[in-house]
């Protein structure tokens, strides 16, 4: 898959290895992927660029992933 075609993925948990090793499982499979740790660097990183994709966990130490 090429990246630049890629749907780029957001990955949102408060977990840092979980986020690591998910965002890394996805790049080697073709995808773009960036990760964050909060609410507030998942607000910060749309705003930034555009993701098709969040993966994010519900429960979030600033914030309800669904939100």
């Amino acid at each position: 898959m090429d990246v630049k075609m890629a749907p780029r993925i957001l990955i949102v948990d408060d977990g840092v290895n979980l986020c690591k090793t998910l965002a890394a499982v996805l790049q080697t499979a073709g995808y773009s992927a960036k990760s964050v740790t909060s609410g507030e660097q998942a607000l910060k990183a749309i705003e930034e660029q555009f993701f098709g994709i969040a993966l994010a966990d519900i429960k979030l130490p600033d914030t309800e992933g669904t939100e």
